[in-house]
């Protein structure tokens, strides 16, 4: 009934010549009621760009046949559009659940534009859980690698989880996700070991004071042996030499009897 709204067939009540004004005052309540709450479904349900445009309507017939001439189409240059996007979307590194979860409704929301009127309740409920099933595998198909373990714990439930059961479910891996990358993080920063950063430039400072000190002996030269590498007060074969002389005993002067 209240689809009837939309298509004009409730029009606004008129009062009727012979109708009390409490009993007209009801029924324009009720229609005011009904009207109102129609356009807050619309425009809670529409994206920000055309909620906006649709504040300016006061009767849910009007925002509904702006809706109708703005986007329903006979051609399908426009359908072929979306579904190629759709098929091409993909969720970025980063991008959050909910991020993509809404880019994927954008597009859905623009495709049903397109579908037929029901006639039966039945089949546009049967048409509507077909639908969403297509849906669930084209937001699991297109998730990051990241979620391949959970995609394929979704795919083999029986029966099916509801697309909003499942963007739960994601929700839930990918704060887990984010909890296991930051303790990794810490756990690399807690092993890796700190580098002396002094020790590399003692070492070149030992090395090249043992060079140096090197140098200075090289440059020594014994005037008593000829030889390099020391001086005539550390020459080993002179002390050597005058250590001989000075152990000497010295022999007793021999007397003459005569």
């Amino acid at each position: 009934m209240l689809w009837h709204y939309c298509t004009g067939a409730m029009t606004i009540p008129v009062k009727g010549a012979n109708e009390e004004d409490v009993v007209f005052l009801s029924r324009m309540i009720e229609w005011d009621s009904h009207n109102h709450m129609i356009l807050t479904w619309i425009r809670n349900t529409s994206i920000p760009s055309i909620s906006n445009l649709l504040g300016s309507f006061d009767d849910a017939k009007s925002a509904w046949d702006m809706l109708t001439k703005r986007y329903s189409t006979t051609h399908g240059s426009m359908k072929y559009q979306l579904v190629v996007e759709l098929h091409q979307l993909r969720q970025e590194p980063g991008q959050s659940i909910n991020d993509y979860y809404d880019q994927l409704r954008f597009i859905w929301d623009q495709i049903d534009l397109f579908d037929p009127t029901w006639a039966c309740l039945k089949d546009a409920q049967q048409y509507a859980s077909i639908r969403d099933e297509f849906r669930l595998y084209e937001l699991l198909m297109s998730l990051h690698k990241d979620f391949e373990p959970i995609r394929g714990q979704l795919l083999n439930r029986s029966p099916a989880p509801s697309l909003d059961t499942v963007v739960n479910e994601l929700v839930r891996e990918e704060a887990r996700l984010a909890t296991l990358q930051a303790q990794n993080k810490l756990n690399v920063l807690a092993i890796t070991p700190s580098t002396p950063l002094i020790e590399q430039p003692q070492q070149l400072g030992d090395f090249s004071g043992s060079s140096n000190r090197r140098k200075q002996t090289n440059k020594k030269f014994c005037n008593y042996c000829k030889r390099p590498g020391h001086t005539i007060e550390t020459c080993y074969r002179r002390n050597k030499s005058t250590t001989a002389v000075a152990n000497t005993e010295p022999t007793p002067p021999t007397v003459s009897m005569s």
